[in-house]
């Protein structure tokens, strides 16, 4: 995945009001040519998404760029990171596509900033996220509080392009290893489903885990490379594995909160 940089003004866009699917645009969008979202207003200021379905640029023509940019009639420049996620049809993070740029400023009518490897479109086009010709994306706009003293007010200076620090992945990576459940070697069983894990993993994060797995609770606690969980729910213990592996909740809806808590 590429840094965030800010990308090249594009012609040519396709009305926002475009009711064409992701096959059409990309077929009638080269390289270096984005649609552009409906403003929308966050912080207190008007922005837009753009998305370039071809790559913003020749060395990244096999994925979909996008980039969040600061309405020109917005006001001062505002810093600011924007994290970027691919939806799955539940409306849920793909935890592979999931992107956060660094604290950069945008500046009203600038390019604005994001990311030019976002999605490998042969990994969408195959996948089950792309429904009835189209897809969704969530952009996060994070805006940090300014430090107030008595008499003035101190904020973040803008970052130094050659300075910028990339943004951690970890929790990214490590919720992919979830996912494709490579290297797994522990198996729990829980009300008749099965969720794969790593060992070390689980030890590292949760003293339960390392009394269950390693400790005095080992011996009659596990059967083999089993482990039998009862008087959880299935969607419960798999939101609890997204927390140890990425140290966030998966999204869900407000009906489920109750049921996970």
């Amino acid at each position: 995945m590429a840094s965030p940089v800010p990308p090249r003004p594009s012609s040519g866009r396709p009305s926002r009001g475009t009711t064409d699917g992701y096959s059409r645009i990309k077929d009638k969008l080269p390289t270096g040519k984005s649609i552009q979202s409906r403003s929308f207003s966050a912080g207190g200021r008007r922005r837009c998404i753009l998305c370039y379905p071809n790559g913003q640029t020749s060395n990244c023509a096999n994925f979909i760029s996008v980039y969040l940019q600061l309405h020109k009639s917005a006001g001062e420049p505002v810093m600011a990171r924007a994290k970027f996620d691919l939806l799955d049809r539940d409306g849920k993070p793909v935890p592979s596509n999931t992107c956060t740029t660094t604290l950069s400023e945008f500046s009203p009518g600038g390019s604005g900033y994001g990311f030019s490897e976002f999605i490998n479109r042969e990994f969408l086009e195959n996948s089950e996220h792309l429904s009835n010709d189209c897809f969704k994306i969530s952009c996060d706009i994070i805006i940090p509080d300014e430090l107030r003293t008595e008499n003035r007010i101190i904020a973040a200076p803008p970052l130094a392009s050659s300075l910028a620090v990339p943004p951690s992945y970890l929790d990214r990576h490590l919720g992919d290893l979830l996912v494709s459940k490579e290297g797994a070697d522990i198996t729990f069983q829980v009300a008749g489903e099965e969720f794969s894990a790593h060992k070390f993993l689980l030890v590292a994060r949760s003293r339960v885990f390392k009394a269950e797995l390693w400790g005095a609770m080992k011996e009659g606690a596990t059967t083999g490379d089993c482990v039998r969980v009862d008087g959880m729910l299935p969607q419960v213990f798999k939101a609890l594995l997204h927390f140890v592996y990425t140290d966030s909740l998966p999204r869900m809806e407000e009906q489920e909160e109750a049921v996970m808590a």
